[in-house]
């Protein structure tokens, strides 16, 4: 939980501290994709280092008084990088299972802010539907997302992202996932 509240302050603070000038000039939809290493926390797992796939469509919906209101859609896939070849027991018999692999989709809506010409942060946040396609396990939980976006090309942006997930009820467990990403935006 103090990762996701780390997060949102780290990225509050840049939003906060940033000129609005750079954000408005932008399109008003963009799509983005990008990878990233994950790490699970909580739960009874093993092998919690992953990789993730990364998908975002944003809409600028307004501006307001601390940058641009953003509406996004979200979808993820993340699994192990490694499988472990040993078997930790638990005490009531069998193996601890390796850290789930998951879909992911969500809604979100923040702020993004220009903090140089070409570049931008965003911080978006909201509800999120997790599925694990091996036993099929579901839950609703709680995605926040922070990134910083920098113009490689015309309409390109290179983005390096911070996202942490909270499933409160996953398998009776709270889990959470945080992750670092690097992708492209294209608006």
């Amino acid at each position: 939980m103090s990762y996701c509240r780390t997060l949102c302050l780290v990225a509050a603070a840049i939003i906060g501290l940033a000129p609005a000038t750079a954000a408005q000039a932008r399109l008003p939809i963009s799509a983005e994709a990008g990878v990233a290493f994950r790490f699970g926390i909580g739960g009874t797992y093993v092998n919690r280092a992953g990789a993730a796939l990364d998908a975002l469509l944003a809409a600028r919906l307004r501006a307001v008084p601390a940058g641009t209101l953003i509406g996004a859609l979200g979808a993820n896939l993340q699994g192990a990088i490694m499988v472990a070849e040993s078997c930790i027991l638990l005490p009531e018999g069998g193996c601890v299972p390796e850290f789930p692999v998951l879909v992911s989709g969500g809604v979100l809506l923040g702020l993004e802010r220009g903090i140089a010409r070409g570049a931008a942060a965003r911080l978006l946040a909201g509800p999120a539907y997790y599925r694990a396609p091996d036993g099929g396990s579901r839950a609703l939980g709680l995605q926040a997302r922070a990134d910083l976006a920098g113009e490689a090309l015309p309409h390109v942006a290179v983005v390096v992202s911070l996202r942490g997930d909270v499933l409160p009820r996953f398998r009776g467990e709270r889990v959470a996932i945080g992750s670092v990403g690097l992708g492209l935006r294209i608006w």
